[in-house]
């Protein structure tokens, strides 16, 4: 296993001032609060098993999770994913590309959930893990694919020209648009919400966390990743063995905009990403928005040439005569041909 993406966790956290950054929070403070996903009783829905469809060369799996700790039925956290076998963009916003091969897209919805502090926003942790060891303060790639689209991308991999010197396996992406949305049938830009990307963050912590007295670490090990990487995953194994550990990184993930009357306004999100081996797909300008910005450069250029010309018009209009503005043509108001 080269590469793997965990959603390692959602954190709820108290936004004191308004500016949706969960990473300025340790994970032993009070104001945040970590819901672990394998509390979650994952299952997929029954409902005319419509949470396995497959239409317009595009196949689809839907898995609703409940735990002891939502308080109502009415709450549902749930994560959509889905592949395609031809190239095409999703229906839905935001449109992100499809192609096919090792990319999977997925959506997560956080729908009607209690807000346990008062300007309570909802975030991701996730786990970005890679067979190549990584420095103590070597990070991944990000980098932006389009910047007219805002599409970003996360590289798993090390130094580009050391591992494309040493290795002919390909790297791996986690793709994004920075928008999520907080309605899940009508996705347009008046409902859509910043997605803000935390730092690539250290490696896990060995303290405890929670009130399960484990440790990061501890957790991953009953985690699938543990399955490939065994021993690997422990941070010491390098000392103890002669297996390098496997490079880790963490990428915190908040949803919400400044203002916008936090979780409880909205009382939903749902955020759409792309995971992924090789180099992420890139999307093409369309036509009509080629065509909008040319539209827009003629008219900005047209606007400054007609101002040119009408500056010259009005100062050529009248001349200077003795000292008297007089209108240019009047030297043929007596000219029988005028």
């Amino acid at each position: 296993l080269l590469f793997c993406l965990k959603i390692n966790q959602m954190l709820e956290y108290n936004d004191l001032s308004d500016d949706v950054n969960m990473s300025i929070y340790p994970q032993n403070s009070d104001q945040i609060r970590i819901h672990h996903l394998n509390e979650y009783n994952w299952k997929r829905n029954s409902n005319n098993d419509s949470s396995l469809f497959f239409e317009n060369n595009l196949f689809e799996i839907t898995y609703n999770g409940s735990s002891p700790k939502l308080t109502s039925p009415y709450e549902q956290v749930i994560i959509k994913f889905r592949i395609s076998n031809t190239t095409q963009h999703h229906k839905d916003m935001p449109h992100l590309l499809f192609k096919p091969g090792w990319i999977i897209q997925f959506d997560i919805l956080f729908n009607n959930l209690t807000s346990n502090f008062n300007q309570s926003r909802f975030g991701l942790q996730l786990m970005m893990m890679s067979n190549l060891t990584l420095d103590p303060t070597e990070e991944f790639r990000k980098e932006m694919t389009n910047i007219l689209l805002g599409e970003s991308v996360s590289k798993m991999n090390n130094n580009a020209e050391q591992y494309s010197r040493n290795s002919t396996h390909p790297s791996a992406f986690l793709q994004i648009k920075p928008a999520c949305f907080i309605d899940n049938h009508l996705r347009t830009v008046q409902n859509s919400r910043n997605v803000y990307i935390g730092k690539h963050q250290d490696l896990l912590e060995n303290n405890k966390i929670g009130n399960d007295n484990l440790s990061q670490f501890h957790l991953l090990h009953y985690s699938f990743p543990s399955v490939f990487y065994a021993d690997r995953l422990n941070s010491n194994s390098n000392n103890d063995t002669n297996l390098k550990p496997i490079g880790i990184r963490l990428l915190n993930v908040s949803f919400g905009t400044s203002t916008d009357g936090f979780y409880a306004k909205s009382k939903f999100i749902v955020w759409t990403a792309s995971f992924g081996l090789g180099n992420p797909p890139t999307d093409n300008l369309s036509s009509l928005l080629i065509g909008l910005i040319i539209f827009s450069m003629l008219i900005i250029v047209s606007s400054v040439v007609l101002g040119i010309l009408l500056v010259i018009v009005l100062r050529r209009s009248t001349t200077i005569i003795n000292n008297d503005r007089q209108p240019i043509l009047s030297h043929f108001v007596n000219d029988p041909i005028a």
